[in-house]
């Protein structure tokens, strides 16, 4: 009978303090969003090719859009944090480059 109770007594503390715990939200994972250039068969990015009106997009959204050719392998755009100021430039980008298969 004692072990029972305690089982008993066992479950209803854990369900009280259960009670007095905050919940956990899911956290909101934030995709980041990226300048977009176009990048020329030189493989620079000359003035003037800023993609998407130059408004920041995030990389998903710029694959779906991608402004080049199809069967081009070669890229086509670069994703930058920063609106690039010199032209051309050979920059890397802050992102992969995206190309359109």
């Amino acid at each position: 009978m004692k072990k029972q109770i305690f089982g008993f007594l066992a479950v209803v503390i854990a369900l009280g303090a259960s009670a007095f715990t905050a919940p956990r939200h899911a956290v909101k994972h934030q995709t980041a969003v990226y300048y977009w250039y176009k990048v020329n068969a030189a493989n620079q990015i000359p003035s003037g090719s800023e993609a998407y009106s130059g408004d920041q997009v995030t990389p998903d959204d710029a694959e779906t859009m991608l402004p080049c050719v199809s069967g081009t392998h070669l890229d086509c755009v670069r994703g930058f944090t920063n609106q690039i100021t010199t032209f051309p430039s050979s920059a890397p980008g802050d992102t992969p480059a995206l190309k359109k298969n």
